[in-house]
Order: structure tokens, then C-alpha cells, then sequence
């Protein structure tokens, strides 16, 4: 516990450096920004989350990795909380996005 008192101290560089110090001016000063930046997008993560939820409830898939097997883990998506953090985790740190996580479409051609 007490090492983790000594990485505070590792902000006396942003002090010291007049690069890291602007750098931390400017978050400070548009923390207000940032902030309704923020709040902006989990709004939009809640809408997309709600649409998965009430239209495509039963095609998320949670995949779990088993020594480097894909295993199919169930739905992802019994709740809306259960969809939100569906979409919060894996839906914004996977490269695909949420597209990973849902069942395939069948796409049906001309012939």
C-alpha cells in the first residue's frame, strides 16, 4: 500500500517538464468539455445498447476463449443493464465492435 503513495509522486515530472505541465493545463482548464464529451458518449453507447436490447435481444453471442479455443458463453443481452455492458466491455475494445458478439446475418441473394 505504501508504494502506491510513491507513483503521486511521479507527478512532480508533469511539474517539472514545461511540456507535461501545458499538457495537463489543457485537460484542466477543459475539464467542462471533457466531461460533457463524455457524458455524450455513454448516452450514445445507452441508445445503441437500448436498440440492440429491444430489436436484436436474442443474436448477441458472449464468446469466452478457452487456451486460445473460441467457446460460445450464451446470450448477451438477457437485460438492458446486461446489453449496456455488453456493449461497454467487449463492444468498445474489440476492433469489430459489437459486431463480434452478435450471430451472423443470413443475407439472401437473387437466385
Amino acid at each position: 500500500l505504501a508504494g502506491a503513495f510513491y507513483s503521486f509522486s511521479l507527478l512532480d515530472i508533469c511539474m517539472r517538464s514545461s511540456v507535461l505541465e501545458r499538457v495537463v493545463r489543457a485537460v484542466y482548464q477543459n475539464f467542462d468539455a471533457i466531461k460533457q464529451t463524455t457524458l455524450l458518449g455513454l448516452i450514445i453507447v445507452f441508445i445503441y445498447a437500448h436498440i440492440g436490447y429491444a430489436a436484436f435481444d436474442k443474436d448477441y453471442r458472449v464468446v469466452g476463449y478457452d487456451d486460445t479455443e473460441k467457446r460460445d458463453e450464451g446470450n448477451g443481452c438477457n437485460s438492458l443493464l446486461e446489453c449496456l455492458v455488453t456493449h461497454f466491455d467487449p463492444g468498445l475494445r474489440q476492433d469489430t465492435g459489437i459486431a463480434e458478439y452478435m450471430s451472423p446475418l443470413l443475407i439472401v441473394g437473387d437466385g
